[in-house]
């Protein structure tokens, strides 16, 4: 999965005009200190780093949170850390979640959108983009690591 998953994140940072309007879909809702869960290689990090006055990016990967540090150290209201999302624990509470293209590789959905929701704010908005349709799960899907779509 390791190598497929990088190629996959590689070419989507490459995405230059399909990342801005995925961004721009979702720019209206964020709001104060921003969780990304899952930044990977931190294509979108940067866009939300540029937008937000507080962000917090995690992943699962330790490559690829090291890939986002040294490309956005530029960034000074941007953490990037190392971190298993559904180990996060409720000690910091934030305004927005960002999850792109990340539950379907979490084995517990459910579990881990009930821990997110204890680090949100009261009236705090959670992000979500799945890839839609089950019935399209194919083979690619099982080789970057979905449990669903």
């Amino acid at each position: 999965m390791g190598a497929v998953q990088g190629k996959w994140l590689n070419q989507l940072k490459a995405a230059t005009h399909y990342n801005q309007w995925i961004f721009s879909q979702f720019r209206p809702y964020l709001k104060g200190s921003v969780l990304e869960v899952g930044c990977g290689i931190g294509t979108f990090t940067e866009l939300i780093a540029h937008s937000c006055p507080q962000v917090l990016a995690v992943d699962l990967n330790e490559d690829y949170t090291q890939q986002a540090r040294d490309r956005l150290r530029h960034c000074t209201n941007l953490k990037i850390q190392t971190v298993d999302a559904t180990q996060l624990q409720a000690n910091q509470t934030f305004d927005t979640i960002v999850m792109l293209d990340v539950l379907e590789h979490i084995e517990d959905d459910i579990g881990v959108l009930q821990q997110l929701k204890q680090c949100l704010e009261p009236n705090g908005i959670l992000i979500l983009k799945v890839p839609a349709f089950n019935a399209l799960y194919n083979s690619m899907d099982e080789a970057v690591g979905h449990y669903r779509r």
